[in-house]
């Protein structure tokens, strides 16, 4: 709330408080004179009440409520224009900037028809300034290597945000973001091998916390094929991605609205999600699609 807005709010409680107050004054000096008649306040109220300013306020003391009122919306007009001269609008700027910026979401919600979804995307790119530079949610048909992804994008000119990743393995494979800049084709093989390095080191967790069940109880049979079965997913995921797997599914590009038309021309991909223009990759809350998914998108990905 600005200082105008409490302004507006508190003059006229405080003129109403002011009027109480003076009328109140009013109310105890008559008294106060009535029990004190002919006393020495009576005779000091009559010598100098009596004359000049101080008569005047005496016999119209609304006067004095007006008085009172001016000397106060004098103070609050200083304030203000204290408040306007740039200071305002640089509290404007500095609240605008510590405001949270709300989550932008791209990709299907749950409950949603992929295909429509994707049609309902290309519908809104159509209605987008052809010259406007957007950040997009690309969706491909099937899943690219570091390689096919840098060609791509080389291709189109686009620049690259983030990379969305994941193993085509038996079991529940990982969802990897890989998020950094330069070199798309390099960063991503870094990613490849760190990811390939780090699921091994799963592989060897998951079985030694498997070799110390018993399997004395169906419970501890059940635990212990659990683990034994993500140990398999993880030992996959690092084998695919220690190969250069074809493990990139969706990329989060920024390019002109002309160019990203013309991603829906490329074989590769499958749809093209625009987000408002001036978005922020840190504001994008992203549910990337899968070249497998198809119909209604549930909970969770196949």
């Amino acid at each position: 709330m600005n200082l105008r807005d409490l302004d507006a709010r508190l003059v006229p409680f405080a003129a109403a408080g002011l009027r109480a107050v003076l009328d109140g004054v009013a109310a105890r000096r008559e008294a106060a004179s009535e029990r004190l008649a002919g006393g020495r306040l009576r005779r000091l109220d009559d010598r100098f009440a009596a004359r000049g300013p101080l008569r005047l306020l005496r016999e119209v003391p609304q006067l004095g409520l007006l008085l009172a009122a001016l000397l106060f919306l004098t103070g609050a007009g200083v304030a203000l224009s204290q408040r306007d001269d740039g200071t305002g609008a640089q509290q404007t700027v500095a609240d605008d900037a510590q405001a949270p910026e709300l989550a932008l979401v791209l990709g299907p919600p749950v409950g949603a028809d992929a295909e429509a979804h994707l049609a309902q995307s290309v519908e809104r790119l159509s209605e987008l300034d052809p010259t406007a530079r957007h950040l997009a949610l690309v969706s491909l048909r099937s899943a690219l290597t570091p390689e096919q992804t840098g060609a791509l994008l080389d291709r189109t000119g686009l620049g690259l945000e983030r990379a969305y990743l994941r193993a085509d393995v038996p079991g529940r494979p990982e969802e990897v973001v890989f998020q950094t800049p330069g070199d798309v084709v390099t960063g991503l093989q870094q990613v490849f091998s760190a990811t390939a390095t780090r699921k091994a080191d799963e592989q060897r967790d998951l079985l030694a916390t498997a070799a110390t069940i018993d399997g004395g109880t169906e419970q501890e049979l059940e635990f212990k094929a659990l683990y034994e079965q993500d140990a398999s997913t993880a030992g996959a995921e690092a084998a695919a991605y220690r190969a250069g797997c074809a493990c990139v599914f969706a990329l989060v590009v920024n390019g002109d609205v002309a160019s990203l038309r013309g991603l829906l021309d490329l074989p590769e991909v499958r749809g093209v999600e625009a987000a408002p223009r001036g978005a922020a990759v840190a504001a994008l809350s992203v549910r990337p699609l899968r070249p497998a998914e198809t119909g209604t998108i549930g909970e969770q990905a196949p």
